[in-house]
């Protein structure tokens, strides 16, 4: 009887143990694949917030120190003031056509200027600059993950006559991609802020 009993219990052949294993190897292939993929993806994200943070950072300390500003004015270190004040006029190129630099009379007293270098600018091409002070150290506030398309960013000032009334405003226009490991992502951001002084 035992012999008989014996004979009746049957186990797994080789084939079906390998068969098995090979779906157990397929399955456990394809999941660390997912996870390795979701993680990439989560890197990948994670560093292009931080990239968008920067530049979003950028844009708020500009539209901080130009919000308190007692003046700003286009193009180089010299020419025609907009103090809310007495209203100084603002040169004509810089309230139809965006301008690549800005010059903002901070309330600390010093010149604060913000540039967009053109393509042709081989020290730093297609970044924003930062200059402290007329004779201050220029210094690129945009990481070089992004660049900035000169053709299409630019400051514009408008409300700076006196005679029309309005309340002086600058918009601040950026556009351009991010690169992050070799794929480009457009960006295009505008920001728009009336010069309110602190109260003396």
């Amino acid at each position: 009887m035992y012999t008989r009993a014996q004979k009746k219990e049957k186990g797994f052949t080789l084939i079906e143990l390998m068969v098995s294993m090979t779906i157990f190897t397929v399955l456990v292939t394809v999941g660390i694949g997912a996870v390795l993929n979701a993680t990439s993806q989560y890197y990948t994200a994670s560093n292009m917030r931080s990239i968008m943070d920067n530049l979003n950072f950028v844009m708020e300390d500009m539209s901080r120190n130009i919000r308190t500003a007692t003046g700003v004015h286009c193009g180089g270190t010299t020419g025609l003031h907009l103090d809310p004040a007495t209203g100084d006029f603002v040169p004509a190129s810089c309230a139809t056509t965006p301008a690549n630099r800005i010059v903002v009379a901070a309330i600390s007293g010093d010149n604060i200027t913000y540039a967009i270098t053109p393509s042709s600018w081989t020290a730093a091409p297609n970044r924003i600059f930062k200059i402290v002070g007329d004779t201050g150290a220029e210094q690129a506030i945009t990481p070089s993950e992004i660049t900035i398309d000169f053709s299409k960013s630019g400051f514009t000032v408008r409300g700076a006559e006196a005679s029309d009334g309005l309340q002086p405003m600058v918009t601040i226009r950026l556009s351009g991609t991010i690169r992050y490991k070799n794929v480009d992502s457009p960006f295009s951001i505008q920001n728009s802020i009336t010069l309110r002084p602190l109260d003396s």
